[in-house]
C-alpha cells in the first residue's frame, strides 16, 4: 500500500481519440496506487499535434475534474506528468568523449556529466526541446560497461540516446494542460511511459519492441540489453481504421468507430459469416453490411500499420529476430480482436498484448492496454519526485555536514 505521504502524481495522457487523466502514487516498492482515473473525448488533436486549443484545453478539464472526483482530492497540490508524441519527436544516437583529468583517474559525476554534455552540444537547440537523454552505453578506455562511476581510465566514451520535440508543440501542450488548471511539472515521451508500465525487466533484457497503437500516431520504442535504445511515431493509427470504415460504409465517423468497437476484428475468419449489422448511414438512413466487410476494410490498414513498423525498426538497424522479446502491444487499437495475429504474420515474431503492471491498489480500472500509458506516467513521476527529494536530502546532509565542521574548525581557533 501506498504511504499516506507519498506525493500525489497525475499522469495525463493526450491521445488524439481520448484524454486519459489518472491519479495515483507510487510506494517503496515503485509500485502503483490507482485513485481516480478521469477519460473524455479528445478534441482538437490530429495525429498527436494539437490544432484546436480550446477544444483541447475543455477536453483535458472534463478528464481531470472526473479523476480528481473519483480520488477525492484537488489536483492543484498533485505532480503533473504530460505525454508527448506525434511526428515532430526525432530520435538519435550522440557520440563524445572526454579525457579523464583526475590524477588518480577515478570516474566521478563530474566526469559522467561532462561527457553528457558534450554528446548533445551539436544538438539542434534553437526550435527544439531534449525530452530524453539515456546512456545507451559508457566506455572506458575501449570497454563498454554499464555504470563507469568508480571505474579508473584514461578515457570515458557515451552513446547517448536523445529525443527532441518541436518546441512550439511542446508549448502548446503546456499551455492546455495549464489553461485546464493543471500545473505541468514534466512532459515525458510517451514512448517511455508505456515502455515504464508494461514491460518485465527480462524482456528489456532480452530485447523487445513496444508498439503502442494510438489513435491518430503509433510509438515504438526498442529495448536492448536493459536500456532504451530507439524510439519513433509513426502518423498511422486507430483513426485510420475509423476513417476507412466510414468512408466504406458511408457513414459517420463517429458511427464507424462505435461499430469498430462493438463488432470491428481484424480477420474475417473471426467474424460471423452469415452475420449482417445494421447502422444508421451518413444520411440518417438504417443500412446494413456484412460482419466480415469490418474486417476486410480493418485488415490492409493494420497489415499497413504493421509494414510501417517492421520498415521503421530496419532503417533504425535493429533485426526483430534477434529481439527475443518480440513485439508487445499496447493502446486502444491494440485491443481490437485479430491483431495480435496480423502483427505476427507482418512482423514474423512473438506478439503479445501489454498489460499496465506492478499496481498495488485499482488494477481493475486501469487493466486495459488503453491505459498503459497514464500508468507509465505515475511511475516515472513518482519515481522522479522521490529521486528529487533524495537530492534535496543529500543536499541537506551535505550542508549539515560542513556547518557541524565549521563549528568544529571554530572550537580549536
Amino acid at each position: 500500500m501506498a504511504s499516506a505521504s507519498a506525493p500525489t502524481i497525475v499522469g495525463l495522457d493526450i491521445g488524439t481519440t481520448k484524454i486519459c487523466c489518472l491519479v495515483g502514487s507510487l510506494d517503496d516498492n515503485q509500485q502503483v496506487a490507482v485513485r481516480g482515473l478521469g477519460l473524455a473525448p479528445s478534441v482538437g488533436l490530429r495525429k498527436g499535434v494539437i490544432i484546436d486549443q480550446q477544444g483541447t484545453v475543455e477536453a483535458i478539464r472534463r478528464a481531470a475534474d472526473e479523476a480528481a472526483r473519483q480520488a477525492g482530492c484537488a489536483l492543484t497540490g498533485a505532480y503533473v506528468y504530460v505525454g508527448v508524441t506525434g511526428d515532430h519527436v526525432d530520435s538519435f544516437t550522440c557520440h563524445a568523449a572526454v579525457r579523464i583529468e583526475q590524477f588518480d583517474h577515478d570516474i566521478l559525476p563530474a566526469d559522467v556529466d561532462r561527457v553528457t554534455a558534450l554528446a548533445t552540444a551539436g544538438v539542434q537547440k534553437a526550435t527544439r526541446d531534449i525530452l530524453l537523454e539515456r546512456p545507451r552505453a559508457f566506455i572506458v578506455d575501449g570497454r563498454r560497461v554499464a555504470d563507469p562511476l568508480g571505474l579508473n581510465g584514461e578515457s570515458l566514451e557515451v552513446d547517448l540516446h536523445v529525443v527532441t520535440g518541436e518546441r512550439r508543440f511542446l508549448q502548446q501542450v503546456r499551455s492546455c494542460v495549464e489553461n485546464a488548471g493543471l500545473p505541468v511539472d514534466s512532459l515525458v515521451l510517451e514512448a517511455v511511459a508505456t515502455g515504464e508500465a508494461v514491460l518485465r525487466p527480462e524482456e528489456r533484457e532480452l530485447g523487445v519492441v513496444v508498439v503502442d497503437l494510438g489513435g491518430g500516431t503509433t510509438d515504438i520504442a526498442v529495448y536492448h540489453e536493459g536500456q532504451m535504445v530507439h524510439t519513433a511515431a509513426i502518423a498511422v493509427g486507430g483513426a485510420h481504421v475509423t476513417a476507412d470504415l466510414s468512408y466504406a460504409l458511408g457513414a459517420t465517423y463517429q458511427t464507424a468507430e462505435d461499430l469498430k468497437l462493438r463488432y470491428g476484428r481484424a480477420t474475417p475468419d473471426l467474424c460471423d459469416p452469415d452475420g449482417a449489422i445494421a447502422y444508421t448511414n451518413a444520411r440518417g438512413e438504417v443500412a446494413e453490411a456484412e460482419h466480415a466487410l469490418l474486417a476486410e476494410v480493418a485488415g490492409p490498414r493494420l497489415e499497413e500499420l504493421f509494414e510501417l513498423v517492421g520498415r521503421e525498426l530496419r532503417r533504425a538497424g535493429y533485426d526483430l529476430q534477434r529481439l527475443a522479446g518480440g513485439v508487445v502491444l499496447a493502446g486502444g487499437a491494440s485491443t481490437l480482436p485479430g491483431v495480435q495475429l496480423v502483427a505476427r504474420q507482418v512482423l514474423g515474431v512473438l506478439v503479445r498484448e501489454a498489460k499496465p503492471r506492478g499496481i498495488v491498489e485499482g488494477a481493475a480500472l486501469v487493466a486495459d492496454p488503453r491505459f498503459a500509458t497514464a500508468v507509465g506516467l505515475v511511475r516515472l513521476g513518482g519515481m522522479d519526485q522521490a529521486a528529487r527529494l533524495a537530492r534535496i536530502e543529500d543536499t541537506s546532509l551535505a550542508a549539515r555536514l560542513r556547518t557541524f565542521w565549521r563549528n568544529i574548525t571554530r572550537l580549536f581557533d
